[in-house]
Order: C-alpha cells, then structure tokens, then sequence
C-alpha cells in the first residue's frame, strides 16, 4: 500500500482524486489530505483535483510499503475574460449614497484642525461644569492650532491653483493674456488670493471666470516689465 498526504499550494484539500493507472484503481484523500492506495513498483499514480494541476507519480522499482510521501500539487491560474473599463462619470461616492451631496470636503491640514481642536473664549464656560476639551486650549497655547491653520490656508491656494492649470495652460496666459512667461506662476498666485475669484473658480470653468482672469491680467501687467514672453 502506498501512503502519504496531499497538499495543493501547501494547503490540505479534501476533493483529490488519486487514480492507479496501471491498476485501473482509484481512491480520494481524507480531510487532511492523508491517502492509501494499492501499487506495485512501476506504477503510474496520477492525483487529480478541480482547481489543481494534475500531478504524476511512478511508483520507484525500489518500492518500500513503509515510506509515507508528499505530494505537492500546484493550483490552476484562473483566466479572467476581458474586461473593457469605461468612463462612468455619474458613478461616485454620491451617488451610490456613500455620502451626502452637500457633505463637505476637508484636506488634510483641516483634517488636522478637527483633531487639535479650534480653542475658542466661550469653551471657558465649560470649566464651569467641568466640561471644557483641554486639547483646544493646550494646542492654542503651544501655538500648534495657529500652525495648522496657516497650513489649511497654504492647501487651499495650492488647490487653487492647481485647479486653475487644468483650465487653462501655459499658452493662455503668454499668448492671450500677454504674460511674460516667467511671471505665469507669480500671476495665478496673485488671483488665486481674490476670494470673490475663487469662488467663482469652485463653480467650474466659466465664462465669468475668464473674464475675470483678463481683467486681473490687464491690471497685474500694469506692475510688471518683461522683454521676453
């Protein structure tokens, strides 16, 4: 009898079928992949299983019914069909009710913010029934929330300006604003700080927008010289 244990990727499979072909003899392992099957020295043994690449085994000439094997088979590779990946635009986080329409967006550094805390006076009545947050007040001292708020500040222009590069490139503001090149990046800095401008930035590329953006322009190349463009 030949005994031993089968192992699928080195993990015990119940389902292995273990065929003598020579024999014209078969059997299954059990729940821990322990088998025996009859044999004779030059046997050809093939396990088999759903999911697993089928594996040989001949019996050696020098056959001992004592030894216990191992047989270590390999799982198939799973071919997937083609997938096309299109543009659903419609599909998002809102839509699929994960999230609120109108719930805000926060960065980073606001993110912070709400875990330093944004002391304020009136938390001074909490002493009054022991319930003020000491993290507000500790934070406002070591001057960390005036830090993180500077921080929020600096995202929020970074963002700005990075939304306003995918509306417009290079060539808009050289070619039709008339800025000199090495003043494009000084320029979006200098709008970005209108608040009246980037709230008009947050409702999308409009014409009001472009407007706008011509009007600072003519005012911004008031206070600059450039020769090269």
């Amino acid at each position: 009898m030949l005994k031993g244990v089968v192992l699928i990727d080195n993990e015990y499979r119940q389902i292995v079928k273990i065929v003598n072909v020579t024999k014209k003899k078969n059997t299954y392992c059990d729940n821990q992949g322990i088998f025996t099957i009859a044999v004779q020295s030059g046997d050809l043994i093939v396990f088999s299983s759903d999911g697993a690449r089928d594996f040989d085994y001949n019996v050696p000439e020098k056959f001992d019914a004592t030894d216990f094997i191992s047989i270590k088979m390999t799982a198939k590779a799973t071919a997937l069909n083609e997938v096309v990946v299109t543009s659903h635009n419609a599909i998002n986080e809102v839509s699929l009710g994960i999230v609120s329409k109108d719930q805000k967006k926060y960065t980073q550094a606001e993110r912070r913010l709400q875990t330093t805390g944004d002391f304020k006076p009136i938390m001074l009545l909490g002493l009054l029934a022991g319930s003020m947050p000491l993290d507000p007040l500790i934070n406002k001292i070591n001057g960390r929330t005036k830090r993180v708020k500077k921080q929020i500040v600096v995202e929020k222009r970074i963002s700005n300006i990075e939304k306003l590069s995918g509306y417009y490139n290079e060539n808009f503001y050289v070619k039709e604003l008339g800025i000199c090149r090495q003043y494009v990046s000084g320029f979006k800095i200098y709008i970005v700080e209108n608040n009246i401008f980037v709230q008009e930035l947050e409702k999308g590329k409009t014409a009001m927008l472009r407007f706008m953006i011509i009007d600072f322009a003519n005012k911004y190349k008031q206070n600059i010289s450039c020769e090269d463009k």
